[in-house]
């Protein structure tokens, strides 16, 4: 069976086209460890491992360009691309070695990963920090002190909810007062995010599938249709995550809401959002600028036991090459006033050194 055309691009488009063997799409799991890479890895062989996510996602342009800009200084990254989802932060705290690619992973370009352990690696801001605290989806874990900041850097996008326009409705909560069977898309299963929401408005799963709606995910969505999008990844970029935006509101009529203010001030005191607002135009449909939230940032870790030096490299070279990651799948962008912080997560010794000298720290 041949290849993903997306497994095809997404290797090209890399430089990591897989050996003979790698495995294909259909193809048992096991299958698709046999293309890895081999040799030491880790710091001492200048080769450490960086978890990301799949070539058209978000984290995984982010480690290409990382990997590119360290090459320079005689690191050769090895790039993780399944260290994804919920369980990033989990694969760096605990140095876990990737597991064997999933016909799933496989399907959406993902690359055989290297074996052996994790040694940092990039998450959402959010993420990052409920790991070190242990709290929503990281509860279970408790809280894993060994988390360090390398670098903190912007990436936009919204916090949206809108509708198909056809519903005929005025406000979410007339979903539930008519009880309509509503295809809703909420990001990924179980958002800590956006369950409040759901809750607010009463359209949790149980309550939908009640009256015969239900919750899809984004191939449902994309394959089968979809009428209520709510959803914290709202960007016109077209990485894996957000791409669903561009294709809803050029597809349907969508209607886009406002949330009320008690609910938005509950998410920023409980979750850590921030208002923003939409710009008028930014999507089709996006009559007049709406005040919403954003949860921006995309942070670089490791743990405590990153070699100083490693730390104040990477920190100076993402820095000094600030201008690639604009260049990305989206337009990461380095805040010298931004970039050193992350909640109460600590900043590595090696890059708060290279941040004093900069003088973004005094």
């Amino acid at each position: 069976m041949k290849r993903s055309w997306i497994a095809n691009c997404a290797a090209a488009l890399v430089g990591l086209l897989p050996q003979a063997g790698a495995a294909t799409e259909g193809e048992a799991p096991a299958a698709a460890t046999e293309a890895k890479a081999v040799g030491e890895f880790g710091y001492e062989a200048r080769r450490p491992i960086m978890g990301a996510a799949c070539p058209t996602c978000v984290w995984g342009p982010f480690a290409v360009v990382t990997k590119r800009i360290m090459e320079p200084l005689g690191w050769d990254l090895q790039i993780c691309w399944n260290c994804n989802a919920a369980d990033s932060p989990r694969f760096v705290a605990g140095a876990r070695v990737p597991h064997d690619l999933r016909p799933d992973e496989i399907k959406i370009g993902a690359l055989p990963p290297p074996k052996g352990p994790v040694d940092f690696g990039v998450t959402t801001e959010r993420a990052l920090r409920w790991a070190y605290d242990g709290l929503y989806e990281y509860a279970g874990d408790g809280p894993q002190p060994q988390l360090r900041l390398i670098a903190n850097f912007e990436d936009p996008n919204f916090l949206a909810m809108a509708s198909r326009r056809e519903l005929g409705i005025s406000n979410l909560a007339e979903i539930r007062e008519r009880r309509l069977p509503v295809r809703l898309h909420t990001t990924i299963e179980n958002d800590a995010l956006v369950q409040p929401i759901l809750e607010y408005y009463g359209l949790t799963e149980d309550q939908l599938s009640s009256w015969g709606g239900k919750i899809v995910t984004r191939e449902e969505a994309m394959r089968d249709g979809v009428d209520v999008l709510i959803h914290r990844n709202a960007s016109v970029s077209q990485n894996m995550e957000s791409q669903i935006w561009t294709w809803a509101t050029h597809k349907y009529d969508m209607q886009f809401y406002t949330l009320p203010n008690d609910l938005r001030e509950t998410l920023i005191e409980k979750l850590g959002y921030n208002p923003v607002t939409m710009p008028v135009g930014y999507f089709r449909g996006v009559e007049e600028a709406i005040p919403t939230l954003e949860f921006s940032g995309q942070v670089v870790y490791g743990r405590d036991d990153m070699p100083e030096e490693f730390a104040y490299q990477l920190a100076k070279a993402m820095d000094r090459n600030r201008g690639e990651y604009l260049w990305s799948i989206r337009p990461f962008m380095l805040d010298p006033n931004r970039v050193w912080k992350a909640g109460k997560v600590p900043l590595h010794p090696g890059a708060e050194r290279f941040y004093r000298e900069a003088g973004y720290i005094e």
